[in-house]
């Protein structure tokens, strides 16, 4: 079981107090759900980053729904600007760490955790 997270489980980066505290909680979900199926199951996340060509808004109920993430004028620069590699990651970047955690072989020892597959965020870069 492999279920995404963001890189906002590890900072306060983007997305506001609801996925922020969101994120935060999926990644107890994931450390919890590891050690009841242990041994024969493995559970981890994938703590994404800012990626190109994706979209999420706010929640409806809050009157947010009609703000996206994919309509911010130059979204895609400033993402490559916060992080430490100067670049955005797509969705095929990320698709490596899915098939290594699913790897028995590869990831026989990774349980439990959900580790940041984003070019890392540089909180100096970050504005």
């Amino acid at each position: 079981m492999t279920p995404t997270l963001s890189e906002s489980e590890f900072h306060p980066l983007g997305g506001g107090v609801l996925h922020g505290s969101s994120q935060w909680a999926l990644r107890g979900v994931v450390q919890h759900l590891s050690a009841d199926p242990a041994p024969s199951v493995r559970v981890n996340g994938v703590a994404l980053g800012g990626t190109t060509a994706t979209a999420f808004s706010g929640l409806a109920a809050s009157g947010a729904s009609a703000s996206s993430v994919d309509r911010v004028g130059g979204r895609d620069k400033r993402i490559a600007a916060g992080t430490m590699l100067g670049v955005t990651p797509t969705q095929e970047d990320h698709a490596g760490a899915y098939v290594y955690l699913a790897d028995p072989k590869a990831a026989w020892g990774a349980t439990g955790g959900a580790p940041p597959v984003a070019p890392h965020v540089c909180p100096r870069h970050v504005s």
